[in-house]
């Protein structure tokens, strides 16, 4: 086997491993480059002890499903009910293929196989027999930009996995031999050329979601009477998400923009500093009031 490298960083694409199959013919595997420098691969990482591993992306379907939850209340005389807004899951349903160009990759895809599932299990702490659950088996799922977050993987609970090697395409086998201690002998062994993969993920949120409403108060103006001062202006009310980047890494421009009609300012605190900072202009306005005053002020 060997490993091409290149210099140039737009040559990964081919970076290939050369091999040669049991009837003598050679051929290349380029999934390791999609795997090592694309970054086409699917990782599972264990919460509770860091514990990671990648499969290479042979996706066979992904489901990322948004689900609502409302609860309905009838009323009398109500043709329809009451709905109550409780909350909004996301729930990601995986399937790929892993394959295997050698028997090599055969048995390290067998060994990511069983560290998974060992991942489904907790940490436990103390002795066989009167050992307590130290920490629940949350993982975190990434897959390029369609399973990621600000901080690397989506958190979550999986609802276990399944796994089911592709008898069609066959098996690699390794030979019953002795070994040289004790002249035991060693089992024969077989290691699926193909195996599927099939898990859900229900997905924790880490970050803020939803949107967020921002209120700007425009240019005031000042109406003015003989004795009392009131201060109106525009408010441009805005929406804009609380994650711009949730959930597949683009940022998100929309916003939705709505301006009022002039509204009185009645936020004691504004209202202070407005006519702290306009009180000469005022004066003079009211020095020259005749019947009523408005006057525009810059914020």
């Amino acid at each position: 086997m060997v490993l091409k490298t290149y210099q140039a960083t737009q040559d990964w694409v081919n970076d290939v491993r050369d091999f040669t199959d049991l009837t003598g013919r050679r051929f290349a595997d380029q999934t390791d480059a999609l795997f090592t420098k694309g970054g086409q691969y699917i990782s599972f990482t264990h919460i509770p002890t860091g514990t990671e591993i990648r499969f290479k992306a042979f996706l066979k379907s992904f489901n990322d499903t948004y689900r609502q939850q409302w609860t309905p209340t009838s009323g009398y005389g109500r043709m329809d009910d009451i709905q109550t807004y409780k909350g909004t899951s996301r729930n990601i349903q995986i399937a790929f293929d892993v394959p295997a160009a050698s028997i090599q990759e055969s048995k390290t895809n067998m060994q990511k196989i069983s560290t998974f599932a060992q991942m489904m299990y907790p940490v436990f702490d103390g002795a066989l027999g009167g050992q307590t659950i130290k920490s629940a088996p949350f993982v975190k799922v990434k897959f390029m930009n369609w399973a990621q977050s600000d901080s690397g993987g989506l958190l979550g609970t999986l609802s276990g996995f399944s796994f089911a090697p592709n008898l069609a395409v066959g098996v690699f086998q390794t030979a019953a031999n002795k070994t040289s201690e004790g002249n035991t002998q060693k089992k024969s062994t077989i290691y699926p050329k193909m195996f599927s993969i099939s898990t859900s993920l229900k997905v924790m949120h880490e970050t803020e979601l939803g949107w967020k409403k921002t209120v700007k108060i425009g240019n005031p103006e000042a109406r003015i009477s003989r004795t009392t001062t009131t201060f109106h202006a525009y408010e441009d009310t805005s929406f804009e998400p609380q994650t711009k980047t949730f959930p597949y890494g683009e940022k998100t421009r929309l916003r939705i923009h709505m301006a009022t009609d002039k509204t009185q300012i009645k936020d004691g605190k504004t209202n202070n500093e407005l006519l702290k900072r306009n009180q000469g202009r005022i004066t003079a306005a009211q020095k020259n009031w005749t019947n009523f005053g408005v006057l525009p002020l810059k914020k």
